[in-house]
């Protein structure tokens, strides 16, 4: 081993030996454009020293040697990158197989790894900016010799293991040691490269700052000659630099100004310091006279001596000049301040003059010596030094300061200055003030006007503004803000853009087509615009404006004012004005119909009672079989249309008479539901959509059943082939605010019947005639026209309101709204059952009618059934008859209204002598007799006219059996 230790340790020195010679011929290859060719170079260099030392290894015997190139490629790698190092592996690899032996290919490994591990080194560090050490150098040598060791298991087995046992420790001792050297040897070249480097690229650079600097620069000797200069000297003695360079002084320059240059080296040497001067220069080669400003140093050289002078000069002729200019502005300045009519001073830090023109003497009426002996508070009244300490402490801090201020002069009269104050220099301050008082006075009372012009533009009850000559509003007052809703959250540049209708005519208006618009561009005055706007806050407004444009003396357009008067609440009530006047027609003229329609209905339910009594009768009496039967039938069926008809006119007119009861209206609709999809196609949906929690209502189921059969079949003649009517409930509290939007409606609670469609829909004039009776829009003989009209008349009668909301193509919706009853009592509605047998009786009824026909009819009738009938063709004729009669009468069937008096009136009277005499009334229509709007009393039995046979037995037996 101690052989292998010296063989190493010779190899090694001899890398290290190359290395050192490599520094200390201090190659440097500077090919700066052409790196990659540098690279090859270092390549090859490091190459050549590899194949070197391979060339005098430790031979180990076995076709094995042992050398440094392990060493060199990983140092290599990790300073001088990839290229150089490639190059060199590749040469020496290729040495390696050409020396040949049994570790030829080992050897291969080795330099891969090596080179390999060494570049992995540089360009994979944990830490890039840190400096290389020498813990880093020798741990690298360790691992890449690690990794060396490792290759030898590359060898056959026996030759393997013989190397391993005899190179690992030298190796390991000297190898790692042999990369921390040769690094180190690296790593202070680097250094010393790049101190060079930078020495280098210093001395260009103060080079280039001395032959580019505009300064004249230069070196002289003790004895006056120049040993270096710079190119703006030379431009200036107008000679090449190397012309100048060993020259004297006199060869340039006069010998005067020589003599005077020398005199300075002297000075310069004597004080052993810098010497600096101003020079007047004036050459042949100069056009102008040239002033500079020179500075003479001593320079040393390494014994502390003196060996040169060093000179800086630059050009300061401009500064001379301005200087020259500044001492002629002085003068003109001290002229313009003399007679300036306003008053000039300068102050130090206390406020005390130290300088003043003559106006400010004028305008305080103390002398200038007076005054520079003052302070500006000596000039300020006591009840506003605070206000004069503050523009005072504005000026201190700032620099500036600018305001007016209250001052008395020496004969006690208080004035007004306008003061602007600055910072001049060295705690003294310059100050320009204006007596303006006669200004301050006419401020304040165009103040107070503005004030007094100010609240009677708040208070104004109308919309004010201004706008500029462009059209821009600029100002508004409360009233015109509020006019637009625009409070507070609007600013001014936003009235510009709003959406206005010109009335009555409804036309949008464009926003260059609006009175101001029109009062900018023209110059006209605009009267009355009346409009219709969308305000800021969401609601329409109707308002009155006036526009006029406003102008200077020479009739230039200076801006205009725009008034807004807010007329919507008086729109408001001349509409509501119309609309309760329109109303009142309407409940006059339904009124009249409904009087005339309950009228005609009387007289002729009694010409229908006839015929359908007679008919009734004269059925019972004709064989089935014969022909005489159908046509009665025909007869009755007529009469029972014609009765129908009478019953719709009563419901218009209210006149119908109803028995109301406490119902759920889901329940009714329900039922009624089977026979709405009867009356419809089956091309249509019949869409039932029941609310929930509604409240109770009292009416008459059969007027719920005839309301939705009526609105169920216009909405089936609404749809063309397939369609949807849908039926919905809810409940609904009506506020006031709706209300005054619906006309009729009053707030309250109230449940919701609604009925919809998606039909062909109505225009508004149709609409508008929708529940007069007659009125139909339907073909002749489609339709009457009292459908509706008897919907309208049976929600009335139960103060009810409807609503119908339609457009043409878009579907109608009927809104019927019944008002909550109160108490939650619920009467079970009556069963529609099956036809039964007539019921017959045995009482004696007294009949008392003023129509014969009608009173021979019902008499038949009656007795018919069974009955024992005392008749009375007039309610005298009745008492005198309950008076003569001898047995009992069991009750009074009578007509409602009569002459001498009602049907009412004579029950009342007959009570007195049978008081348990029964009460059945009969009348075409109620006359609010015996039913208030026709709602019959709990306990009141009626029977409406025209009434059949059977009618007749039910409701005779129903009075008699209570």
């Amino acid at each position: 081993m101690h052989s292998n230790m010296i063989g190493l340790v010779n190899n090694a020195a001899l890398l290290l030996a190359l290395a050192l010679l490599y520094h200390m011929l201090d190659f440097k290859f500077r090919v700066r454009k052409l790196p990659f060719l540098k690279e090859n170079f270092i390549g090859i260099l490091l190459g050549g020293i590899g194949m070197a030392i391979m060339l005098n290894p430790m031979d180990f015997g076995q076709g094995v040697i042992f050398d440094t190139r392990s060493v060199l490629l990983c140092i290599s790698g990790f300073f001088f990158g990839g290229i150089p190092t490639l190059v060199a592996m590749a040469m020496t690899a290729v040495f390696r197989l050409w020396l040949g032996g049994t570790g030829a290919w080992t050897g291969v490994t080795v330099i891969a790894a090596s080179g390999g591990i060494g570049l992995a080194w540089r360009y994979f560090r944990w830490d890039a900016e840190k400096s290389i050490g020498a813990g880093e150098l020798y741990l690298l040598g360790i691992v890449v010799h690690i990794v060396m060791l490792t290759c030898m298991l590359t060898l056959p087995r026996s030759v393997a293991i013989d190397v391993l046992a005899g190179i690992t420790l030298p190796v390991m001792l000297i190898y790692p040691l042999s990369t921390l050297i040769l690094g180190k040897l690296l790593v202070i070249r680097e250094k010393h490269r790049r101190i060079e480097d930078e020495l280098q690229k210093t001395s260009e650079s103060l080079q280039a700052i001395l032959e580019h600097s505009p300064l004249l620069i230069n070196e002289i000797s003790l004895d006056g000659r120049y040993l270096r200069t710079n190119a703006a000297t030379a431009r200036l003695l107008n000679a090449d630099p190397s012309f100048i360079v060993g020259k004297p002084f006199d060869a340039f320059v006069p010998k005067e100004t020589a003599d005077i240059y020398m005199e300075r080296i002297s000075r310069v040497m004597a004080q052993v310091g810098p010497v600096t001067v101003e020079d007047r220069l004036s050459l042949p080669t100069m056009e102008t006279t040239t002033y500079y400003l020179s500075t003479l140093f001593p320079l040393f050289d390494a014994s502390g001596r003196i060996r040169s002078i060093g000179s800086i000069a630059h050009d300061i002729t401009d500064r001379k000049i301005a200087e020259e200019n500044l001492n002629e502005s002085e003068k003109k300045f001290k002229s313009y301040v003399n007679n300036a009519p306003d008053g000039i001073f300068i102050t130090d830090v206390n406020g005390r003059f130290i300088d003043v023109n003559p106006a400010a003497s004028t305008i305080t009426g103390y002398s200038r010596d007076d005054l520079t002996s003052m302070s500006i508070p000596d000039l300020i009244p006591l009840e506003t030094v605070n206000e004069a300490n503050d523009h005072f402490e504005r000026l201190k801090r700032s620099g500036r300061s600018t305001g007016d201020v209250k001052f008395h002069t020496k004969g006690g009269d208080i004035r007004w200055w306008a003061v602007t104050a600055v910072h001049l220099d060295h705690g003294r301050y310059l100050g320009f003030c204006k007596d303006v008082t006669e200004q301050k006075q006419a401020e304040q009372a165009l103040k107070q006007r503005e004030i007094y012009l100010n609240k009677i533009f708040d208070v104004l009850p109308i919309g004010l503004w201004f706008a500029d000559k462009h059209g821009k509003l600029i100002r508004g007052n409360p009233a015109g803000v509020k006019i637009w809703g625009a409070e507070p959250k609007v600013s001014v540049e936003e009235y510009g853009v709003f959406k206005a209708r010109r009335l009555p005519s409804g036309e949008p208006i464009a926003p260059d087509d609006w009175a101001l618009a029109h009062t900018i561009r023209e110059g006209v005055t605009v009267k009355d615009e009346l409009l219709e706007i969308d305000a800021f806050d969401g609601r329409k407004k109707i308002i009155l404006n006036y526009t006029a444009p406003v102008k200077d003396d020479n009739g230039e357009m200076l801006g205009a004012i725009v008034v807004n008067n807010d007329i919507t609440e008086n729109k408001r009530a001349e509409k509501e004005k119309e609309n309760l006047e329109a109303r009142l027609r309407q409940a006059q003229k339904m009124e009249s119909v409904g009087r005339l329609a309950g009228g005609v209905a009387h007289d002729f339910n009694n010409m229908l009672g006839v015929i359908l009594g007679h008919t009734e009768m004269a059925l019972e009496q004709v064989d089935p079989a014969q022909p005489l039967f159908t046509d009665l039938q025909e007869v009755r069926k007529a009469a029972e249309r014609s009765a129908d008809l009478t019953r719709q006119l009563l419901a218009f007119a209210r006149k119908q008479t109803i028995t109301p009861i406490v119902i759920d209206i889901n329940e009714s609709v329900e039922k009624a539901l089977k026979m709405l999809r009867r009356l419809i196609s089956e091309d249509i949906d019949l869409v039932w959509s029941p609310g929930q929690n509604l409240w109770p209502v009292k009416v008459d189921p059969s007027q719920i059943d005839q309301i939705l059969a009526n609105l169920c079949v216009n909405a089936k003649d609404a749809i063309a082939g397939v369609g949807i009517i849908t039926i919905e409930t809810e409940a609904a509290t009506l506020d006031e605010a709706y209300c005054a939007d619906h006309d009729g409606f009053a707030p309250g609670e109230y449940v919701l019947l609604a009925v919809s469609d998606n039909g062909c829909g109505m225009d508004q004039e149709t609409l508008n005639h929708l529940f007069e009776p007659f009125f139909t829009t339907k073909q002749v003989g489609k339709g009457t026209g009292l459908g509706l009209a008897s919907v309208y008349g049976m929600v009335k009668q139960n103060n009810g309101f409807i609503n119908v909301h339609s457009k043409p193509g878009q579907g109608t919706t009927f809104k019927i709204c019944l008002p909550r009853h109160a108490v939650k009592t619920t009467i079970p509605s009556p069963e529609r059952t099956a036809t039964q047998p007539l019921e017959h009786g045995h009482e004696t009824i007294l009949l008392v009618e003023d129509e014969p026909a009608i009173l021979k009819m019902t008499i038949k009738m009656l007795e018919r059934l069974g009955y024992n009938v005392i008749e009375a063709a007039t309610p005298g004729e009745a008492i005198r008859l309950a008076h003569e009669h001898a047995g009992d009468i069991h009750m009074l069937m009578t007509d409602v209204v009569m002459p001498e008096m009602n049907g009412r009136d004579l029950a009342g009277n007959l009570l007195s002598i049978y008081p348990d005499l029964k009460r059945l009334f009969m009348s075409g229509y109620t006359a609010d007799v015996i039913a208030g709007q026709g709602v019959l009393d709990e306990g009141v039995h009626f029977i409406q006219k025209p009434f059949s046979r059977a009618e007749l037995a039910k409701k005779v037996r129903e009075a008699l059996s209570k």
